[in-house]
């Protein structure tokens, strides 16, 4: 069957066409591969081979120069040398690259000589074929040099097996057949060629992605197990953690007991401490009661009468007195108000009060003024008994001491620091102020000044000492103040005695509150 001139032109065409268009289109999917997986670079080399083999075609469609053409196929070469290193050897060392390159220019050159105007019939299917068997034996001559390679024979075998048919049926397509079917067979050839690489390809892209599949497994478990250890790491710590404070806590309420028992025995030794110092003082109180002048000793000269007598602690430094002299009409009484209060104050009213016995009794003194004076001699003798130390002690007393004669209703009276204050029936209120110095030792001693007044029935008359007046509270929490004091007597005047008692004592516990008692109290009234 004979072919036209044109027939033929146009099958080439076509088949050029067609064979570019499959190398192209292998070369960009293994250049996408290569992309993907930038660390398997034979995807890269395979791809640049196609890349050539598709310029191959299309310089042979469109009649480019021999020269080109060779230095196409010298590059495809290269990158199935390099393609066949790296998927065998896993190396890019081509060893033989040169001489078969050497070789392939010798031929080309030989066939560009030898065949002129029919070179791009006859050389180039023979330089293809030249190409593949020069491409076998190079597998075999890089095989044979490097060790293990037993471990890639089932590459090598489907290499060889794709490029033995594809060499075979481009040998086929050389023999005088028709034209056509010449074509039929180089096409077949053609294609067949690259699919053993494709495959062998593909198998590496699948195995590398199980492999990086079960590295990632790997890793997760590896992952997995650090997290475990660092896990039960973190509970052990933890469990170490528990026991120390565990431990910790024990010796901490070991202390804590141990402590515990040695407050409540300290507590029991103060308790027992304090017992003691309140049952002394309790018995200091009963002593210091013993200087004091029964009620009804006072009522029976003086009726109209009433004593506030407040204490700030259990025993006090206030105290009031009374002697009467033997065969005479003449009673002494006074308010007396010692330096402190509490315990040491107490200490300083039994000084004092054993002074007035003594400068009354033993003396006979009976002027007031003189009594006070005589007083504070004896006070400051016996404080400054047995002083080792060389400070003088400045303790003593305030006093509003009286004198009264009930035959002739007299009344001397002499005061230190205190006052002394008359009501008279009429409502006249009198005060006499008292010398400004105190019972005991003090700078410029001066006498006392005496004081007589001639009194009538239902005239008043008050002793007090500052435990009253100096008292704080109120809405602002002042003292309570002398003012204040003599208007509510002048007030109450009407009221009989032990009433204005009553009177006083709750108008100084509304004025206290909740504020602490500031001082002794003690305030004594006396109606004639």
């Amino acid at each position: 069957m004979d072919v036209s001139q044109e027939e033929i032109l146009n099958f080439s065409t076509y088949r050029n066409i067609a064979l570019s268009s499959f190398f192209l289109a292998f070369g960009i999917l293994f250049l996408i591969l290569f992309f993907s997986y930038k660390l398997k670079r034979e995807n890269l080399f395979f791809s640049f081979f196609c890349f050539s083999i598709c310029t191959l075609f299309c310089c042979l469609e469109f009649k480019v120069s021999a020269v080109i053409i060779s230095f196409i196929l010298l590059l495809s070469l290269e990158f199935i040398s390099l393609l066949l290193s790296k998927l065998l050897l896993e190396k890019n060392k081509n060893v033989f690259l040169l001489s078969i390159i050497g070789l392939v220019v010798f031929i080309s050159v030989f066939f560009k000589d030898n065949f002129g105007d029919n070179y791009l019939q006859i050389s180039i299917p023979y330089l293809f074929l030249i190409f593949i068997l020069f491409s076998v034996v190079f597998i075999f001559l890089i095989a044979t040099i490097y060790k293990g390679f037993s471990k890639k024979r089932n590459d090598l075998l489907l290499i060889f097996l794709g490029s033995s048919i594809s060499i075979i049926l481009m040998t086929i397509s050389f023999a005088q057949i028709p034209y056509l079917q010449k074509s039929v067979f180089f096409i077949i050839g053609a294609i067949i060629f690259p699919l053993p690489f494709s495959l062998l390809l593909g198998r590496r892209i699948l195995i590398n992605h199980n492999i990086l599949k079960h590295q990632l497994i790997e890793v997760e478990n590896d992952q997995l197990i650090k997290i475990e250890n660092l896990a039960a790491e973190n509970l052990r710590k933890e469990k170490e953690k528990q026991v120390i404070l565990e431990n910790q806590n024990k010796v901490l309420e070991e202390n804590v007991i141990a402590r515990t028992l040695e407050l409540v025995h300290e507590k029991q030794i103060v308790e027992e401490k304090n017992r003691e110092i309140l049952d002394s003082i309790l018995y200091a109180k009963r002593i210091q009661a013993t200087i004091l002048p029964p009620l009804n000793k006072i009522k029976q000269y003086f009726k109209e009468s009433f004593v506030l007598y407040l204490p700030k602690d259990i025993v006090a430094g206030d105290f009031y007195w009374m002697e009467t002299e033997t065969n005479s009409d003449t009673i002494f009484f006074a308010v007396c108000d010692c330096t402190g209060h509490g315990v040491p104050g107490a200490f300083v009213s039994v000084i004092c009060s054993n002074a007035l016995n003594k400068t009354v009794r033993e003396f006979g003194i009976i002027k007031p003024s003189d009594i006070l004076d005589k007083v504070s001699e004896i006070v400051s003798f016996d404080l400054s008994l047995n002083n080792e130390e060389d400070d003088e002690i400045m303790d003593g007393m305030d006093i509003s001491f009286c004198s009264f004669n009930y035959k002739t209703s007299i009344l001397q009276w002499a005061g230190a620091n205190n006052p002394f204050w008359l009501i008279k029936k009429t409502g006249e209120f009198i005060e006499k102020k008292a010398d400004k110095q105190p019972i005991g030792k003090s700078n410029n001693r001066r006498p006392f000044t005496n004081h007589e007044l001639q009194l009538e029935n239902d005239d008043t008359f008050y002793l007090l000492s500052d435990g009253y007046t100096d008292q704080f509270g109120g809405k602002d929490e002042i003292k309570f103040q002398r003012s204040r004091l003599k208007e509510l007597l002048s007030n109450i005047q009407q009221q009989p005695l032990n009433e204005q008692g009553n009177i006083l004592m709750k108008t100084i516990k509304e004025w206290q509150g909740a504020i602490e008692q500031t001082d002794d109290i003690c305030l004594i009234g006396i109606r004639i």
